[in-house]
């Protein structure tokens, strides 16, 4: 795939590429059993890609064997739970300790918006990006500011009408509104992969899954201990995510939190 980039004065000729990946774990709907659904981008550097999607196959390969029908669904929800911790299904612990360690090596940055599911059904504008999205967007703005690079955003397909809905938020986010006319290390270009098709997907289901547990179990919250195997691997987990996003400066003169626990104002509720 060729990608014609727009003519923009503030772009280096020639540079590598940042690749944001990007998953939805949840979604903010008083039906959802996740009281803390997120909105994960793990961002790795595009000469890395070859590498980590190598480093990816062989430790699904080495974790669960062979997959020739490529028909394998490795979902972050199947890995992070109390099962991973039992003795029949330690292959998912091994292979989410596994992930993690590549996200390491390569030196990933991770940006999570974490909601808390409202008592109603949100409102979102057509042809609006949702406001989830804008803060996310902001982090990886501030993100490619940071290393002195474009970012190509990489969303995880769902189905077309939701792309297609977020696809156009997403322009018209970076074409016409006041913020996002500034984003110049934005590609204009949002992509929607199928995870069985690209394994980098996996990074931010995985990340987004970890955090979603963190939060749902009040590990959030002062004091709150961790009691047995499963939920100290979950903390561990955590922090090692945590220490791989950054604080970054933004457009107002403060700063924003690469994981960031999103005010519940910011779900729209009709009629407000």
């Amino acid at each position: 795939m060729i990608l014609i980039m727009p003519n923009n004065p503030n772009r280096k000729q020639g540079n590598n590429m940042i690749f944001a990946f990007v998953d939805e774990s949840g979604k903010p709907y008083p039906s959802e059993a996740d009281v803390y659904p997120t909105l994960t981008a793990v961002c790795v550097n595009s000469d890395s890609i070859k590498e980590i999607t190598q480093r990816l196959y062989s430790a699904e390969i080495k974790t669960f064997g062979e997959d020739p029908t490529f028909s394998r669904k490795l979902k972050g929800n199947d890995m992070i739970n109390f099962r991973a911790v039992r003795e029949h299904y330690q292959n998912r612990k091994i292979y989410t300790d596994e992930v993690v360690d590549i996200m390491e090596i390569y030196e990933a940055a991770v940006f999570s918006i974490v909601m808390t599911r409202p008592d109603y059904n949100p409102y979102y504008e057509p042809e609006l990006l949702p406001n989830e999205h804008r803060f996310l967007l902001e982090r990886l703005q501030n993100y490619g500011e940071h290393c002195k690079k474009d970012v190509l955003v990489i969303y995880d397909k769902i189905h077309d009408k939701d792309d297609g809905r977020i696809a156009l938020g997403f322009k018209r986010f970076l074409f016409t509104h006041g913020s996002g006319r500034q984003y110049n290390h934005i590609v204009e270009l949002p992509l929607f992969v199928a995870s069985q098709t690209h394994p980098l997907i996996r990074f931010p289901d995985l990340a987004g899954n970890i955090i979603r547990k963190y939060y749902g179990m009040g590990f959030n919250k002062n004091g709150k201990i961790p009691d047995g195997v499963f939920e100290e691997w979950l903390v561990e987990l955590f922090a090692r995510i945590a220490a791989l996003s950054m604080r970054l400066p933004n457009q107002r003169g403060g700063y924003d939190f690469g994981i960031y626990e999103m005010p519940i104002k910011y779900l729209i509720k009709k009629g407000d």
